[in-house]
């Protein structure tokens, strides 16, 4: 399970890619800044974890008695994390399909910080009204790409 996040986010560095192809220069020029580095990151990430994996203990490093239920817990642990980390992923895939890509990923980048991050309220509110100017002003105002309006728009 430590694994599938990495692939699902190189996976879709390189749908962004291979969907930019197609567009013209500006918009393309953005996805391609912003989604080689992560790839490259993502890749680096799965190459740093496959090494580990392949490291084996020195000889006679045996397991402390205590080994099997330290494991257990870590096991557990990493569960949570991961299960945590792919329900706010679901959330976010909600949040901005119900409002759309601007305001769910607003309404997204504050929840996530003030519940999960913990973060306090200033540094919410501003991260929130960057990811607005962000969408807004450089995505749809500077490269004109117009972007999903969420089910909500439709009822209304």
């Amino acid at each position: 399970m430590k694994m599938a996040a990495p692939v699902v986010l190189a996976l879709l560095f390189l749908l962004a890619l291979v969907t930019a192809l197609h567009w013209p220069a500006g918009p393309r020029l953005f996805v391609q800044v912003m989604a080689v580095p992560g790839l490259l990151l993502v890749l680096a990430h799965l190459a740093q974890t496959f090494r580990k994996r392949a490291v084996t203990p020195p000889p006679g490093a045996g397991p402390s008695p205590d080994a099997p239920a330290q494991d257990r817990a870590e096991s557990a642990q990493a569960i949570r994390t991961e299960a945590t980390f792919w329900l706010w992923i679901l959330g976010c895939l909600i949040i901005t399909g119900a409002l759309g890509t601007v305001a769910g990923a607003a309404v997204f980048m504050f929840l996530y910080l003030r519940w999960s991050a913990r973060e306090g309220w200033l540094t919410s509110i501003t991260a929130t009204a960057g990811t607005l100017l962000f969408l807004w002003g450089v995505l749809g105002q500077v490269f004109h790409i117009s972007l999903p309006e969420g089910l909500i728009r439709w009822f209304m």
